[in-house]
């Protein structure tokens, strides 16, 4: 049943989930109130999410098949939305899901047991190095549906793989036929990588017992628990069971006293904490019987001394996973709880009430699985400045600050710390220092608080020192001369370059800390090129002009497609003729192609470089050319027709040559070589074939020759 509803949600969330809502002012429901009461969000969030939620989950946003791309890339973007609503309005965030039968990467399906055991580990080091600078995860579902949704419904050998991953774990060498290996292996790692966070395994339709499901999850879950964790050998791999109790009322009707009668068999083969992880009950036949079942389920499920919290599974009607009959208003029977207006339905309206009306602890801690007012309650802690990735240049002062409170107790001091050497320790707000000396490259930063009871808590960013600006290999890139444009200034990102993503999404082993994308060329003389580059980002370079001149500016550029351009600026102002390059399509990312600027004039002196790619995206670049304009004497007539000669400069049309009479023409490159010649008659063509370049025409007639510039684009 389940992966029907999905199934049918999918297609109407895609377009739901571009609703923009107004604000409705609300309190958080479960604020103070001892236990997380929180929801879903999509692609948006509701104007009113942050002020009645104080625990989020992406519903789909953090699954590995919707963050694993492939090739090593990955997109937590949608997954990132959920995490800064929580972390921004106080709430806790969980992570949905690591392992799941369904929603895997498709590049997957077919792959070895051993290929995919590798992608599972590259996977769980992906989501611990990209949180760990925003935080961290404290929450964590870990092994989703492991009992009724097959492990292999995407990828063919994910239970093989999952095997092989337990049993090649020193820590399993005496249990290697464990028939829960497979399960107990996706644990092992969350607490290798997450080692403080609350982790879960989760399950659908274990309330209703279905097709008798509850007694292997139970197995299961208690393999879990008493298997080692792989660092110290301590059976500390799970802290919770999730039961989703999605569709308990309508279809499946599930009485009150059998959902509490899960939940106490549940609690007492296993003492593990329980948590509602996908509550929604449906209004069906009407709102009137939603109402009643909120006032049933959602009471004992609060009220269940080993239920840490409860996650609804959507709330505006319309935008929720059980979409009903699709009537919007009072009519609908999908499991909303407030309408699209985002007024409240009859179930939000008890529930409200019900919330109201349950007893407030006395500290307020942060919203977590049995949060109380004994002392035991960590501080929180969160960097103001800088931001997270922030990027300076070496010998500047860099402030960093922090807020710090305590629930229960008060803060005795914040210290801050560059990776783990001791910076300062602040022992009273605001909690700042100026760090003076920070040398260049990578810094992990953590600000630790620490509690009148010792409880400490950390918040954890990156930030980037760059060395001051200046020529890439020390030496500033002669003119004339040729420029590969991998080798831009140093300086980093902001500051000698801007690129819209970290890292070097090129693959190539050159710059490896830095954020130009570069990728290996096949160009004529190999080496490397810059790709990747999307509009507005640009690359500078600190050149010598060696002569006041003119100069012919050659750009060795390739994309796949129509519409690009460069601009290349000296010292902050456009070359002439050069604020628009346009770039010829050359059909092929390394098929390239030469785009020259004629007579452009250059003061001497040492000057910055700076190439920005246009309002279109990606442009491969190879290397840039500055050749002093060759001064010959012989008439130039680009922009002329004299001589019936036209258009000039030419495209691969050709250029045209109405003479009267029979002729013979001659083409040679700026080295002398002849490139082209033939005879001609009236309105010959010729030149289709150059490369883009500035060449000499001579016209040979019965009485007189002639002898020309000429420039084919």
């Amino acid at each position: 049943m389940k992966k029907n509803l999905l199934k049918l949600f999918y297609v109407a969330g895609v377009f739901l989930s571009q609703v923009i809502f107004t604000n409705t002012a609300n309190a958080q429901l479960g604020k103070c109130k001892g236990k997380y009461l929180g929801n879903i969000t999509a692609y948006s969030v509701p104007s009113n999410y942050t002020s009645l939620w104080n625990q989020t989950t992406s519903e789909n946003g953090s699954k590995w098949g919707s963050c694993d791309r492939g090739n090593g890339q990955y997109n937590f973007s949608n997954s990132d939305l959920a995490y800064n609503t929580a972390k921004n309005s106080g709430g806790l965030f969980k992570f949905h899901a690591l392992i799941w039968g369904a929603q895997a990467p498709g590049y997957l399906k077919n792959s070895s047991a051993a290929q995919i055991e590798t992608a599972i580990r590259n996977w769980y080091k992906a989501v611990e190095d990209h949180y760990k600078p925003m935080g961290g995860l404290n929450f964590i579902d870990v092994l989703n549906e492991p009992v009724n949704t097959p492990i292999n419904r995407e990828i063919a050998n994910l239970k093989a793989a999952l095997t092989l991953g337990y049993q090649r774990e020193a820590a399993n060498a005496n249990d290697l036929n464990n028939p829960y290996g497979w399960a107990i292996w996706p644990f092992q790692l969350a607490r290798k990588h997450f080692p403080n966070a609350t982790l879960l395994i989760n399950e659908f339709n274990t309330e209703h017992n279905w097709n008798n499901c509850r007694a292997e999850y139970i197995k299961m879950s208690n393999a879990i628990k008493n298997a080692p964790n792989l660092t110290d050998g301590k059976k500390n791999l799970i802290d919770g069971i999730g039961l989703q109790a999605h569709g308990m009322n309508g279809q499946l009707n599930l009485s009150a006293a059998n959902f509490k009668a899960c939940l106490d068999e549940i609690w007492n083969k296993t003492n593990l904490p329980l948590h509602i992880t996908e509550l929604d009950l449906v209004a069906d036949p009407n709102e009137a019987a939603q109402r009643t079942k909120y006032q049933e389920f959602f009471t004992i499920a609060w009220e269940h001394p080993h239920v840490a919290g409860i996650t609804l599974w959507g709330y505006v009607q319309g935008a929720t996973w059980i979409p009903g009959n699709g009537v919007k208003g009072s009519g609908g029977t999908d499991s909303g709880i407030q309408y699209a207006d985002l007024t409240d339905r009859p179930a939000m309206t008890w529930l409200k009430q019900y919330m109201a009306s349950r007893p407030s602890l006395s500290c307020c801690p942060a919203p977590a699985p049995f949060a109380a007012c004994n002392g035991s309650n960590p501080p929180t802690v969160a960097f103001t400045s800088p931001a997270n990735n922030a990027s300076f240049t070496q010998g500047t002062a860099i402030t960093l600050t922090a807020t710090a409170t305590d629930a229960d107790g008060s803060i005795a001091s914040v210290k801050f710390y560059d990776g783990a050497t001791l910076l300062t320790t602040d022992n009273s707000s605001p909690y700042s220092f100026s760090w003076t000396n920070a040398t260049a490259g990578t810094h992990t930063i953590k600000a630790v608080a620490t509690d009148n009871s010792g409880n400490t808590t950390e918040a954890v960013i990156t930030i980037k020192v760059n060395v001051p600006q200046g020529p890439y290999k020390g030496t500033a890139w002669p003119i004339p001369g040729i420029i590969q444009l991998e080798n831009y200034d140093v300086g980093g990102n902001t500051f000698a370059y801007s690129d819209g993503t970290s890292g070097n999404q090129g693959g190539a082993t050159f710059r490896t800390d830095e954020d130009v994308d570069i990728e290996n060329c096949t160009d004529e003389g190999g080496g490397y090129n810059i790709g990747w580059a999307t509009a507005g980002e640009w690359t500078e370079y600190t050149v010598n002009v060696t002569k006041s001149a003119n100069y012919d500016v050659s750009l060795r550029v390739a994309c796949e497609g129509a519409g690009r351009t460069v601009a290349v600026a000296m010292d902050g102002t456009n070359l002439p003729n050069a604020a628009s390059i346009a770039i010829p399509n050359t059909t092929a990312w390394q098929s390239w192609t030469t785009v020259t600027i004629p007579n452009v004039p250059l003061t001497e002196g040492q000057k910055i470089m700076r190439l920005t790619i246009g309002t279109t995206d990606y442009v491969n670049l190879n290397y840039i050319e500055f050749k002093e304009s060759i001064v010959t004497g012989i008439e130039d007539v680009v922009g002329l027709n004299k001589d019936n000669i036209y258009p000039n400069p030419f495209n691969n049309e050709g250029l045209h040559i109405k003479q009267s009479g029979e002729f013979g023409f001659r083409i040679t490159d700026l080295h002398g070589a002849v490139v082209e010649q033939g005879k001609g008659a009236y309105n010959e063509t010729i030149g289709k074939e150059l490369a883009p370049g500035i060449y000499f025409l001579t016209i040979d007639g019965q009485n007189s020759s002639s002898n020309y510039k000429i420039i084919k684009q």
